[in-house]
């Protein structure tokens, strides 16, 4: 479905909410969940929160497990964990993807997800590593200025050593750079592990 047909499903359903009530409980749910969804297609995240916390408690309390093939729990809370995420609510989608891998630690979705929340809640060594390889890169720049305007008219045997080192300062910026990014993934990578780690462990020990 496109942008458009997800819309139309949001619009029938806040138009006839009142009918969609009255309809028995497997029609109703069908619609109740098709609405969710939309509103996570479009965009609509805080709508879509609203409504994922009832789809969840009346997948609970009515034990209904799937709709048209799909788990209606697992999916309903994975789509919450990315509405929070859209919403830049990194601890709560955090939260909710660690409950869905004490639920099923084997989830790869859910651990790769995890992985770039704890990238995105935690960005401090990217950054630091961002801002100090902007700073090299600036001193090649002025390096490289210094060479061209100065050096190479009054000091030209000074150029090639200059030239060297604007070249160490630019490729320094990139490893920085690079290293930084590395580094912050490898970190949520290792976090993620021990967690599942013990989440397979608390499972298999029930």
């Amino acid at each position: 479905m496109n942008p458009a047909e997800f819309r139309k499903v949001v619009h029938f359903y806040e138009r006839h909410e009142k009918d969609v009530l009255s309809l028995d409980f497997e029609e109703y749910f069908e619609m109740l969940v098709s609405y969710t969804n939309a509103l996570f297609e479009i965009a609509e995240y805080r709508k879509h929160l609203l409504m994922a916390d009832a789809v969840v408690e009346t997948s609970i309390i009515e034990n209904v497990s799937y709709i048209n093939g799909e788990e209606i729990f697992r999916s309903t809370l994975f789509r919450k964990a990315a509405s929070f995420y859209n919403l830049f609510d990194y601890k709560k989608a955090i939260y909710v993807l660690q409950e869905l891998l004490k639920m099923e630690p084997t989830d790869a979705s859910s651990r790769h997800f995890l992985e770039r929340c704890l990238r995105a809640d935690r960005p401090q060594l990217a950054r630091h590593a961002r801002a100090a390889a902007i700073a090299l890169f600036l001193s090649a720049a002025l390096t490289v200025f210094v060479d061209v305007v100065l050096t190479r008219h009054f000091l030209p045997e000074m150029s090639p050593f200059l030239g060297k080192i604007w070249l160490s300062m630019f490729s320094a910026g990139l490893f920085v750079l690079i290293g930084g990014k590395m580094l912050q993934r490898l970190r949520a990578r290792r976090q993620v592990q021990r967690f599942v780690n013990e989440a397979k462990a608390h499972k298999f020990k029930n």
